[in-house]
């Protein structure tokens, strides 16, 4: 994947890559544009378009940073790479095709990775 940051779903994880379904995540006033552009209803100030099933395989150092969402506070756990997901029964349960998250890609490979919570 190029270089930036790019939204979507971590659909299954290795020691050294993620396989990445890319996703376009609208917010606010755009989201009730694009989806009903899209004929779906959209709740809570977001929208998801997910149009193409090509899946990314992208290298992830063992030492890249996850923020993890953390069930049980507002806020995040940092955590290793290498050692996420923290807690596989967490409200974003992560690889799945659930786990909505952010990755930041650099030099051709991810060195963050952001979950997005969504209600």
């Amino acid at each position: 994947m190029p270089d930036g940051a790019w939204f979507g779903y971590v659909v299954a994880k290795s020691a050294t890559a993620i396989d990445f379904d890319l996703a376009c995540f609208f917010y606010g006033a755009i989201a009730y544009t694009e989806g009903a552009a899209d004929g779906e209803e959209v709740n809570n100030d977001y929208y998801v378009r997910n149009v193409n099933p090509t899946l990314r395989t992208t290298p992830v150092p063992a030492t890249a940073t996850v923020y993890e969402v953390d069930a049980g506070s507002v806020g995040f756990l940092t955590v290793p790479f290498s050692g996420w997901p923290v807690d596989p029964s967490a409200s974003i349960p992560c690889p799945s095709t659930s786990c909505n998250v952010w990755v930041f890609v650099n030099g051709g490979e991810v060195t963050e990775i952001l979950e997005q919570f969504t209600p």
